[in-house]
């Protein structure tokens, strides 16, 4: 994926690359970028989950005869994960301070939260590998139970790693 900041940056207009010269408001300018890719990064980010997401129903559909059918609940679960996973991303802060905020979060701790989120495709292909497991066990007729579990220790762990999103501004 392009780097989303170094595009929002790129993309300032003359009049923005001239009120940057005034003292101060550089800094500014960039930390807005810099929270305006986060924004949209995790955007995206959200909106792959939810693909994902979808693919469950289809899964399920799938799923209603024989003894899949007991794994319907595990299945809804791993719905719910990724709910939970994809409502998470959308409403998480931006990792940024306002202007006159009493607590500012730096360019160096914002480069941070960015690469952090970024990080989190990874946890997006686990899952997309996860749901291409269970249909392959559904078309085999073999591990199906397995494939379900493992979608959701999956789904599961994404979540974990966004709620350590946070921790990214303790470490160092």
């Amino acid at each position: 994926m392009a780097d989303v900041f170094e595009h929002i940056s790129g993309s300032r207009s003359a009049l923005t690359e001239l009120v940057s010269k005034v003292p101060g408001i550089a800094e500014f300018l960039e930390r807005n970028d810099r929270r305006a890719a986060d924004k949209l990064l995790r955007e995206t980010l959200a909106h792959r989950v939810e693909e994902q997401h979808s693919r469950i129903g289809d899964l399920q559909q799938q799923m209603m005869s024989g003894e899949a059918l007991l794994l319907l609940d595990d299945m809804e679960r791993a719905q719910t994960y990724l709910t939970t996973f994809a409502d998470s991303i959308r409403s998480a802060s931006y990792g940024y301070a306002g202007l006159f905020a009493k607590v500012k979060i730096e360019e160096e701790e914002l480069a941070k939260i960015y690469e952090y989120d970024n990080g989190l495709f990874e946890n997006v292909q686990d899952i997309a590998t996860a749901l291409d497991n269970v249909q392959a066990a559904i078309d085999s007729g073999d591990g199906l139970s397995a494939a379900v579990r493992e979608l959701n220790k999956t789904a599961a762990a994404a979540i974990d790693a966004f709620h350590r999103r946070g921790d990214v501004l303790l470490s160092d």
